[in-house]
């Protein structure tokens, strides 16, 4: 699952990305790919500017298996049969 916070990025992150968005205008406008490299830059240059960061994170459902497991037992225990 993958996490958004905004305005959680270091500097060298950010200058990463504006490196990262100016290779992808130079790129894209050497091959005249005009359109594609406006609509990239701006989308890359949009989320260094607001500072969006992303963090994946394991899903929660490891706890809801073994919430499950626990149950498991304890229906285990009320079936069985005792002898008088």
């Amino acid at each position: 699952m993958m996490t958004f916070k905004v305005f959680d990025l270091s500097i060298s992150s950010l200058v990463l990305r504006f490196y990262f968005m100016m290779a992808v205008i130079v790129t894209l406008g050497f091959l005249n790919q005009w359109i594609l490299a406006t609509v990239l830059g701006f989308l890359v240059g949009i989320s260094f500017t607001v500072g969006i960061s992303v963090h994946l994170t394991k899903p929660e459902q490891l706890v809801l298996s073994e919430q499950r497991a626990k149950l498991r037992l304890v229906d285990k225990e009320a079936n069985t049969l005792h002898a008088a």
